[in-house]
């Protein structure tokens, strides 16, 4: 797949793996979390330098920052570390500091530094490209994803979006439970914002709509944190209007449901098994052991299907099959035509009694 900046390869999980800039100027490699999180790029250029970036992610999986190794520049260090200030992002990198300046859906309008001078000013088209821009560019937000300047994509809490193809790269990781048959659009498992970029955000890559997600998280904050609520899972986003943003919200919700359908299925299994592990009922058995267990009429315990259950050797020859039950005990006692499986020894007890559940060491029918 391709966009206007780079053509992309992904893995057998559906991820973006690599990532090879098509004017040439250089390749990305993807390294991820066991949450399917990106968290470490491996860049190359077209004169043959390379870095390793890493980012390091906060408890709602959202990037903090960028640790960068660069051999080729003797440099390994914080390239960036972001932090937020009174709702706005707070961009630091070795001796810089720079504010970035969010509208109504948490894109980046313009970058301060600490004196409150402008040295970047920018217009988004609706989809995240960049429309007319002065000064010079730091680094940038767009719809509440922070976005770095080496990178091809627009990096959620949970997939990634491309502002050239306008749609994340990867399906909703809610599937077909966030489906809803009175809106269309979120039938497109790729679709970004319910194809409403100008009103709408999508920071967590899982829910767009504020209302229906806070209601959703409002529910489930109730049942995580009882009095608490609606402030677990939330990710604090844009100003002027943005709102609440919540990290989670189906994510959450569906691995409610999974997990009460999963206890259920767990507890009617443990119930079928139970009543399996009964076994069959003593009084119609051939024999029962002093605890009460079903047997056959060998002495040896019943299993759930009816079965025998008995561990068994096999010898080439009844001689041999004797003189293993022999090392068992001081006798040997033989079952010649037994009315299930091979002819057998048992080892005994001093009393010449076959030792009960003891070993059936077979040997062929004559």
């Amino acid at each position: 797949m391709s966009d206007q900046y780079e053509t992309y390869q992904y893995d057998a999980e559906g991820r973006v793996k690599s990532s090879t800039c098509i004017s040439g100027c250089g390749s990305q490699y993807v390294t991820y979390n066991a949450l399917g999180q990106r968290v470490q790029d491996y860049q190359s250029d077209y004169l043959g330098g390379y870095m390793t970036l890493t980012y390091p992610r906060d408890i709602f999986g959202d990037r903090t920052g960028i640790w960068d190794d660069r051999p080729s520049q003797n440099w390994l260090g914080w390239d960036i570390f972001w932090a937020r200030v009174a709702g706005q992002r707070l961009n630091m990198g070795g001796a810089s500091a720079y504010i970035d300046h969010a509208d109504a859906v948490g894109s980046t309008t313009m970058e301060t530094d600490p004196s409150g001078a402008v040295d970047w000013d920018v217009v988004n088209g609706p989809w995240g490209q960049v429309w007319q821009q002065t000064g010079t560019r730091q680094s940038e937000v767009f719809a509440g994803m922070d976005w770095q300047v080496n990178d091809p994509l627009m990096p959620s809490a949970t997939r990634e979006y491309s502002d050239g193809l306008g749609r994340w790269m990867t399906p909703d990781p809610g599937g077909v439970k966030v489906v809803r048959l009175d809106n269309p659009q979120t039938w497109n498992m790729y679709a970004y914002a319910g194809d409403n970029p100008t009103s709408r955000n999508d920071p967590t890559g899982l829910c767009f709509d504020p209302t229906s997600c806070s209601l959703e998280l409002a529910g489930i904050g109730s049942l995580i944190e009882p009095g608490g609520g609606t402030a677990v899972g939330a990710v604090v986003g844009g100003v002027l209007g943005a709102g609440i943003l919540y990290f989670g919200a189906r994510a959450i919700d569906n691995r409610i449901q999974a997990t009460n359908s999963l206890a259920k299925r767990a507890q009617e299994s443990s119930a079928k098994q139970g009543m399996e592990n009964s076994g069959p009922k003593a009084e119609n058995a051939p024999g029962v052991t002093a605890g009460g267990q079903a047997t056959d009429e060998y002495g040896n315990k019943l299993g759930p299907s009816g079965d025998t259950q008995v561990n068994e050797t096999q010898s080439k020859t009844r001689e041999a099959a004797r003189n293993r039950a022999l090392k068992e005990g001081p006798g040997a006692v033989e079952h010649a035509t037994p009315k299930h499986g091979q002819p057998h020894f048992h080892p005994t007890r001093r009393n010449g009694k076959k030792k009960p559940c003891s070993t059936h060491h077979n040997y062929p029918c004559r």
